[in-house]
C-alpha cells in the first residue's frame, strides 16, 4: 500500500521542488511522488517522479490516497503545464500562441499531448476520488474567479468530492467558499523550513540586497526598477539577482539580462539546486521579490522581506500570513524606504512569526496525511 504524492515536481521550479520534501519530513512511510511527467530532478534537489497516470493505471488497487502537494494547483491550466515541461527556447512561440489563440483550444491541444482524461491537471477528478482518498496540502488559488462559470464547477465538483481541502491563504479559502467548498486555512508548506533553522545567525555582509523578478512583471516597470535599485546603491548596498523561476514561461534569467542591460552593476547569484537559492536568501541582508517561494523562505530563515507588489498570489499570502513583516511594494520609488522598514522590524517579531508558521505548516501536513488514513 502507498501514498501517491502529486505536484509539479517534473520542472526545476523552486517551490515545486520544495513541496514533496514538506511531506517526506512527516510521512510514516515512503512516498510515490508522480507529477504529469516522468523525470529525475534528485541532482538539483528535487525528487525521481513518475507521470501519475502510470502510478494510477499500475497501483490503483494498492494506493492508500493522493496527497495534491501545493502550489497553485487549481487554476493551473494544461496549455501552461505544457509549456512549463518544455524548453525554455520555445518560450516565444508559446508566448504569442497564448497571445492570438483561444486558451480553449490550446488547452485541449496540451491535455491531449499529455494523454490524460482529467480536465485540469492537478485536480483528480470525482470519478478518482470515489476510488481513492484525495486531499489538497496548502494549495493556492487566489485567481479562481477570473476563471469562467463553467471552470469554476468543474473545479468545485472535484475539490467537494475529496476528503480534506487546505489552502494557503484567505482569498483562496474565499472563493472556495463562493462555490460551496469548505477548506481549512494554512500556511505554505514550504514554511515548515523554520524548523530546520532553529537560530537565525547574524549576517556578515550587512548591506546586500538580494533582488529577484519574472520577466513578465519586470519588463512593464524597467525604467522604475532601475531608478529604484540605483537609489540603493546610492545608500550603499550591494545588489545581486537571484533567479528563482527557472522553469519554462517563468524566464527570472530573461529578465536578469533586460535589467543587466540597463544596470549592468547588478550581479548574477550562480544557482545549481534548490539549496543555492535557500542559501542566497539566508545570507541577504533584505530579500526583494515577486517570487512568492522567495518570501517564504525569507520569513523561515530570518531575512527581512519585501514583496513587488502586482503578483495576486504574493498579496494575498502576505496579508494573510506576514503582513506586519513584509511591506508590499507598489509604487517602486517607495522601495528604499520600505527597504528601511523591513529592516527596522524587530527580529524579535521575525523570530516569533517564522517559528509559528513552520508550526502550523507541519501540522497542517500530519493533518493532511492522517485524513487519509481514517
Amino acid at each position: 500500500m502507498s501514498i501517491i504524492s502529486l505536484g509539479a515536481y517534473d520542472r526545476f521550479n523552486y517551490g515545486d521542488l520544495l513541496f514533496a520534501h514538506m511531506i517526506d519530513r512527516v510521512a510514516e512511510s515512503e512516498l510515490v511522488h508522480t507529477a504529469i511527467a516522468g523525470s529525475d530532478l534528485s541532482s538539483v534537489g528535487g525528487h525521481l517522479t513518475v507521470p501519475v497516470r502510470s502510478a494510477l493505471k499500475s497501483e490503483t488497487s494498492s494506493v492508500e490516497g493522493i496527497i495534491v502537494g501545493g502550489g497553485d494547483v487549481l487554476t493551473a491550466s494544461w496549455f501552461a503545464v505544457d509549456w512549463q515541461l518544455r524548453s525554455e527556447r520555445l518560450d516565444l512561440a508559446y508566448r504569442a500562441a497564448y497571445r492570438f489563440l483561444p486558451l480553449g483550444m490550446l488547452d485541449y491541444v496540451a491535455r491531449a499531448a499529455r494523454f490524460s482524461s482529467w480536465e485540469r491537471p492537478y485536480i483528480p477528478p470525482r470519478d478518482v476520488c470515489e476510488a481513492i482518498p484525495v486531499v489538497y496540502h496548502a494549495v493556492g488559488g487566489a485567481d479562481i474567479a477570473r476563471l469562467s462559470v463553467a471552470e469554476q464547477e468543474v473545479i468545485a465538483e472535484a475539490l467537494r468530492a475529496s476528503k480534506l481541502v487546505t489552502v494557503r491563504d484567505r482569498t483562496t479559502a474565499a472563493n472556495l467558499d463562493s462555490v460551496d467548498v469548505p477548506s481549512l486555512l494554512s500556511p505554505d508548506s514550504v514554511a515548515a523550513m523554520s524548523l530546520d533553522t532553529p537560530e537565525v545567525l547574524s549576517q556578515a555582509d550587512a548591506r546586500q540586497v538580494v533582488f529577484q523578478a519574472s520577466d513578465n512583471w519586470l519588463r512593464h516597470r524597467l525604467p522604475q526598477v532601475v531608478s529604484a535599485l540605483t537609489e540603493l546603491l546610492k545608500a550603499g548596498f550591494n545588489i545581486d539577482f537571484l533567479p528563482i523561476g527557472l522553469a519554462a514561461g517563468h524566464s527570472d534569467l530573461t529578465a536578469y539580462e533586460r535589467l543587466r542591460s540597463r544596470f549592468p552593476s547588478v550581479g548574477l547569484l550562480e544557482v545549481r539546486n534548490v539549496e543555492d537559492i535557500k542559501s542566497a536568501i539566508t545570507k541577504a541582508t533584505v530579500f526583494i521579490g515577486t517570487s512568492l517561494h522567495g518570501h517564504i523562505t525569507s520569513v523561515a530563515v530570518g531575512t527581512p522581506t519585501i514583496a513587488l507588489g502586482g503578483v495576486s498570489k504574493l498579496e494575498a499570502y502576505v496579508e494573510t500570513w506576514a503582513s506586519e513583516l513584509c511591506p508590499v511594494v507598489f509604487d517602486l520609488s517607495d522601495l528604499p524606504t520600505s527597504v528601511n522598514r523591513a529592516l527596522g522590524i524587530p527580529a524579535s517579531l521575525r523570530e516569533d512569526v517564522r517559528i509559528r508558521l513552520g508550526a502550523q505548516a507541519q501540522l497542517n501536513t500530519k493533518r493532511c496525511l492522517e485524513a487519509l488514513l481514517e
